[in-house]
């Protein structure tokens, strides 16, 4: 069995509110699971996580307070054994946050 980081299974669920021309009924969660990738793109799925939880670390509070009209962004994160929630909201103010929010909306829209 492969005890590299990267090997272990990771899950990341997003929800995306608000925002100018927000409808509920059409914001669905998506869940992506590590194990249903390509180990390329579990890979990159795995980078991005880090980066914007390292992002999410040095940002504190005040990454939630956002703007009015803008949009929240709920990313809950599983593997190895734990699970950590990020809530975001616009604008996110770091590019690793930005290139996860990016990546999992391309992902939902189908573009992934």
């Amino acid at each position: 069995m492969n005890d590299h980081p990267a090997a272990k299974p990771l899950r990341v669920t997003y929800r995306a509110e608000g925002g100018f021309g927000y409808f509920p009924g059409l914001a669905r969660p998506l869940t992506v699971d590590s194990a249903s990738l390509s180990a390329a793109e579990a890979a990159h799925l795995r980078t991005l996580v880090d980066g914007a939880l390292q992002a999410a670390g040095a940002a504190g509070p005040a990454a939630q307070r956002g703007v009015p009209d803008g949009r929240r962004y709920t990313i809950s994160i599983e593997g190895a054994g734990r699970k950590r929630t990020l809530r975001l909201a616009d604008p996110l103010g770091d590019e690793r946050l930005e290139a996860l929010v990016a990546y999992l909306e391309g992902l939902r829209r189908g573009h992934g």
